[in-house]
């Protein structure tokens, strides 16, 4: 099976990058050859702890990957527009943006007073799980906090996408670049979170290759650099001795070994929810927060709560077959290859459109370890917000008085 998925893996990004002007970064193309890819990984079964997946499971895993291809190879028109160069940044963006940053900076700034939390913490601290640590140092937060402590970093995609679409202003690069560098400290100093900086480094390498064509040679090359900034990160958050850097045959590295369990760990978790069967909760886990909002979720209807040990990670599919069975791992990614595949026919007239993709670029990358698509409000509230900011940066109109004075 690994040969197939390498196969499966190779075709679905060349099919897709060779029809649509050689993007080395088209959303489909990298979301089916990642999951493939990593489904290859996978299927090797180096761990120590893993099993042989049911002939269910790799149909899924097939099925998941062909339909989103699929949809996305057939809706994918995207044609080059003249005026690509063309800046596109207004007055209201900036507007916007900057309000929000100061807004979300202040919040932050009081959430974590509140809270206790402050630099010195972090310097104290001897071995141990930093991301932990954090965690339970922000258990009092209310779900409005914790939206406004996940939303401050994409201000840094929002000010990455006005550098390389906006005007070249003094003032401007230097907010912007201020905005960058504040919230990759905050990432890093503050919140430990490899997650968000994931966020912050697939969503600016998307806008700047919407700009400057990457190669295939450059992006693994950076692609390769990510992979060992956050094994690094890794390192330095969990303990040596942790199962996430053991347990894996032909495999030496801490590096290469916490990235391979990860990875096959996701997967395994998957084939022993296939093993037990969808409990079908029509839409309770791929919409969570609705469920919340009438009153109908129930603890018990998560699937996280069914697997156990260090590895508690899921893959994109888990709570579609836990929703809708078979069906729904093949009706919502399709679905989701269609969407992706229409938004990137739009990003070649409305730039804006580049953003859209950028916030979803963790999505993209990562379907082995996650549904960052749709399940939890606090998961798809960034994607509102960026949403609504493109909408009214083109459609509403803001107009500022002027005041005379005498």
């Amino acid at each position: 099976m690994p040969i197939v998925y390498f196969i499966l893996a190779v075709c679905s990004f060349c099919l897709i990058y060779f029809k649509i002007h050689k993007d080395v970064l088209h959303p489909v193309a990298i979301l089916t050859s990642v999951w493939f890819f990593t489904a290859a990984i996978s299927s090797f079964q180096w761990g120590v702890y893993q099993h042989s997946w049911s002939l269910l499971t790799h149909f899924m895993i097939i099925m998941a990957g062909i339909g989103c291809f699929f949809a996305g190879f057939f809706v994918a028109t995207h044609k080059e527009c003249e005026g690509n160069e063309k800046v596109c940044i207004n007055k209201k963006y900036r507007i916007i943006t900057r309000i929000l940053f100061i807004l979300l900076l202040f919040m932050v700034i009081a959430i974590f007073y509140k809270n206790g939390m402050n630099l010195a913490f972090f310097h104290n601290m001897r071995g141990g799980d930093l991301k932990t640590e954090v965690s339970n140092k922000l258990e009092g937060i209310t779900s409005f906090e914790s939206y406004v402590i996940n939303l401050l970093p994409f201000c840094a995609i929002f000010s990455f996408f006005e550098l390389i679409y906006g005007e070249r202003r003094e003032r401007h690069i230097v907010y912007n670049v201020f905005v960058i560098g504040s919230v990759l400290f905050y990432c890093l100093r503050v919140i430990f979170s490899r997650g968000t900086l994931l966020y912050l480094l697939l969503g600016g390498l998307y806008i700047y290759n919407s700009k400057k064509k990457l190669s295939i040679k450059l992006l693994l090359f950076i692609l390769l650099g990510v992979i060992i900034l956050l094994g690094i990160l890794m390192t330095i958050r969990v303990q040596a001795e942790s199962m996430v850097f053991n347990g894996v045959k032909h495999i030496s590295s801490p590096i290469l070994t916490s990235a391979y369990n990860y990875i096959a760990y996701s997967f395994e978790n998957f084939n022993v929810i296939v093993e037990k069967g969808s409990r079908y909760h029509i839409f309770a886990n791929v919409f969570q927060s609705i469920y919340k909002l009438l009153g109908m979720y129930r603890e018990d209807q998560i699937i996280a709560n069914d697997i156990a040990g260090v590895f508690n990670s899921l893959t994109w599919l888990s709570p579609f077959y836990d929703d809708l069975g078979v069906f729904g791992t093949v009706f919502y990614p399709v679905v989701i290859g269609g969407v992706l595949a229409f938004f990137y026919n739009k990003s070649a007239k409305d730039k804006y459109y580049i953003l859209i993709l950028a916030v979803l670029q963790k999505a993209v990358f990562i379907p082995f370890f996650g549904n960052y698509f749709i399940t939890t409000l606090s998961i798809v509230f960034p994607y509102i917000v960026t949403g609504i900011i493109c909408f009214v940066s083109k459609r509403v109109k803001i107009t500022i008085p002027k005041f005379k004075w005498g």
